[in-house]
């Protein structure tokens, strides 16, 4: 199977990265380790998810995850997705890197549930920049006096 430079198995003839192609391949030298034995796999499969720990960000574009990290920023369909994490989960589990298990995690609850993602998106957003409280708090009491006086225009 071709790498990168970096380790990553590459299923993409443009080098792009794509996600559940490059697990397939990183679950594939686990397996070809644990069958024979040969420590050539065992650390193609190592170095690969460190690959992807250091990686796995770029692939996140909070409402979407990317197939590959090409041009295009395809996102991944639905169902690739959830095949994704499940791959994931299990690539931090064998390699011992967590952090990998908690982005699968992350990426099942946001499909679970996207009105709540977006949400504590746009309120975490909020707390980034202070200056935008000052300004939602503006608009709404804004908003706030137009229907007081439409209220107001009504009962008269």
């Amino acid at each position: 199977m071709p790498t990168t430079p970096e380790g990553w198995p590459e299923t993409l003839p443009d080098g792009s990265g794509a996600l559940a192609g490059g697990l397939n391949g990183l679950l594939g030298w686990w397996d070809a380790w644990r069958v024979t034995g040969d420590q050539v796999f065992h650390d193609r499969a190592q170095r690969a998810a460190l690959w992807l720990e250091t990686h796995i960000g770029r692939y996140d574009r909070d409402f979407v995850v990317l197939y590959a990290l090409g041009p295009h920023d395809e996102p991944t369909s639905a169902d690739l997705l959830h095949y994704t994490t499940g791959q994931l989960e299990i690539v931090g589990t064998i390699s011992g890197r967590d952090s990998l298990s908690a982005v699968a995690r992350e990426w099942q609850w946001r499909v679970a549930n996207p009105g709540a993602f977006r949400l504590n998106l746009f309120l975490n957003a909020l707390l980034q920049q202070p200056s935008t409280w000052i300004a939602m708090i503006a608009a709404l009491a804004y908003l706030a006096s137009l229907v007081s006086r439409f209220r107001a225009a009504v009962d008269e």
